[in-house]
């Protein structure tokens, strides 16, 4: 399983969204792959390249990878952090 975090550092979510999600991350103890990619810097996006995803219009984004498949997709918004963890969280227990 692959989480991938789409963000541009000018946007002013991106240090919220990357804190809530190294949190998470490190909660499953190397057993999730965690990808961050920098929309405006085409070298911190080798996964995106490799894997031929189009990135969303709306940054920061949240996308989960099983087996090279999307089976997450979610636009972060700082007033509505639960509405990504808690599905995120379930996917991510239900997967590994």
């Amino acid at each position: 399983m692959t989480v991938l975090l789409l963000y541009a550092s000018w946007h002013s979510d991106t240090h919220g969204i990357q804190t809530v999600m190294q949190k998470l991350i490190d909660s499953y103890d190397g057993k999730v792959d965690y990808v961050l990619c920098n929309i405006e810097d085409p070298d911190s996006c080798r996964y995106v390249k490799k894997h031929r995803i189009n990135i969303p219009r709306k940054i920061p984004s949240v996308m989960v990878f099983v087996e090279d498949k999307l089976v997450f997709e979610k636009f972060y918004e700082q007033d509505k952090i639960e509405e990504l963890v808690k599905p995120l969280n379930s996917l991510i227990l239900s997967f590994i």
